[in-house]
């Protein structure tokens, strides 16, 4: 089943996705606070911003699902990481007094972003079974758990980066007014640095071939052999 899973392309893809994806929210939620307390000088912005952000998920989850549905998660997914990295990136622009800025933009990126989770492990299910069409083995636990140690590791590596980029930018805690090199780390990691993970993210979904037609008729030949009891090698459906 290892060996399986080392073979499956989709199921790769999928995990420097969330890997990307998880870099992506690490480096900004672990820097946020540093933000508003040393640049925006407005500390207690911080709880209402971040409230803000997660009900910007939540809805994006629940509104993104139907469109999902009707124009395909792959390309969902790429809308999505597009817009995310453009508001993204336009934090790097924004002045400290620019308050009602950094909620829009920071909104938008959550509302986008947000549904991105949910879409990859959508996706993993199509791994799984292009894993069993292609093999005629089901390895569906096995293809999640990987994935959810996979998502433990990057979260604990995730969690690290914010720290090491304050000290490569000189961050000096408890200091009121930071250096500039600081200052200008702060705005980096609130935009450029982030946006590379969305960025890699959004170009490797372009390898990613499990589109709705091509799992349509996976799950029609799967289907077929399951009522069959048969394991057959697949036929040439979809290069993945």
């Amino acid at each position: 089943d290892l060996r399986d899973l080392s073979k499956n392309k989709p199921w790769i893809i999928l995990l420097l996705l969330g890997l990307f994806t998880l870099a992506y929210v690490a480096i900004r939620n672990g820097i946020t606070l540093y933000y508003f307390r040393y640049y925006a000088k407005n500390e207690s912005l911080y709880n209402t911003y971040m409230v803000s952000a997660t009900f910007a998920v939540i809805v994006g989850i629940f509104v993104v699902e139907r469109l999902a549905k009707k124009y395909g998660k792959v390309r969902m997914y790429m809308i999505l990481m597009g817009i995310s990295t453009v508001m993204t990136v336009a934090f790097y622009w924004l002045r400290p007094q620019d308050v009602f800025w950094m909620f829009t933009l920071n909104i938008i990126a959550n509302f986008t972003m947000g549904p991105t989770s949910p879409l990859i492990w959508s996706m993993y299910a199509d791994a799984a079974d292009w894993s069993e069409w292609k093999t005629g083995r089901r390895a569906t636990g096995l293809v999640f758990a990987a994935a959810t140690f996979s998502q433990k590791m990057g979260w604990a590596i995730g969690g690290a980066v914010p720290g090491w980029l304050l000290t490569l930018f000189h961050y000096q805690p408890g200091v009121a007014n930071q250096l500039p090199e600081s200052i200008l780390g702060l705005r980096l990691m609130m935009s450029f640095i982030p946006a590379v993970g969305s960025i890699l993210a959004a170009v490797f979904v372009l390898f990613y071939k499990l589109d709705e037609l091509t799992m349509k008729q996976i799950e029609t030949e799967l289907n077929e052999r399951r009522a069959r009891g048969q394991k057959a090698a697949p036929e040439v459906v979809a290069t993945a």
